[in-house]
């Protein structure tokens, strides 16, 4: 599972390059929402223990 996250951001941050390259602007929000899902699903759910502390 810590593979699939780094891979995940690296395919946002180069559809947001490619957004701001081209201006694709329809694809924007699907992105944000995209992107704020994974990484509330990613620090709530992947890398917290039974205490509810942060492990990386």
């Amino acid at each position: 599972m810590f593979l699939i996250v780094p891979m995940l951001y690296t395919t946002l941050l180069l559809r947001v390059y490619q957004i701001f390259i081209y201006g694709d602007e329809d694809n924007i929000f699907k992105i944000s929402y995209l992107f704020l899902f994974s990484f509330y699903q990613y620090i709530f759910e992947d890398v917290t223990d039974a205490h509810g502390h942060i492990f990386l």
